[in-house]
């Protein structure tokens, strides 16, 4: 009785402490910009205008269900660290930058890109 106790607790534990899959990967297309949103696996998000060969890369921590920390590289600058709040609904993401400095109040309405399989 007291290993099946134990076993169930583990159990509880194990599957509670599991990490939930991250909402954001995957190919979003923010249409006001022209510009794709690609959030990998990494950790890593590439902003990529499909104006031209331009891009942005982004180093992303979900810190929430609801807030996610932003470290953006350029070649010209020292990285620009800040915070966003995201939400999803459906195959919708709002992000709107919330500790961006200059940035603040920007906000970015997104779509899911489905790809073929």
């Amino acid at each position: 009785m007291k290993k099946l106790v134990i076993t169930i607790i583990l159990f509880l534990f194990l599957t509670g402490c599991a990490r939930q899959p991250n909402p954001l990967l995957g190919k979003w297309m923010d249409k006001a910009h022209n510009t794709v949103w690609e959030f990998q696996k990494s950790g890593i998000l590439l902003m990529t205008s499909q104006d031209s060969l331009n891009g942005v890369t982004v180093k992303y921590h979900l810190m929430d269900e609801k807030l996610i920390e932003l470290t953006f590289f350029a070649e010209t600058s020292n990285p620009i660290h800040g915070q966003a709040t995201y939400k999803i609904n459906e195959d919708r993401l709002s992000i709107e930058f919330t500790d961006m400095g200059a940035l603040s109040g920007t906000k970015f309405n997104l779509k899911k890109i489905v790809e073929d399989q």
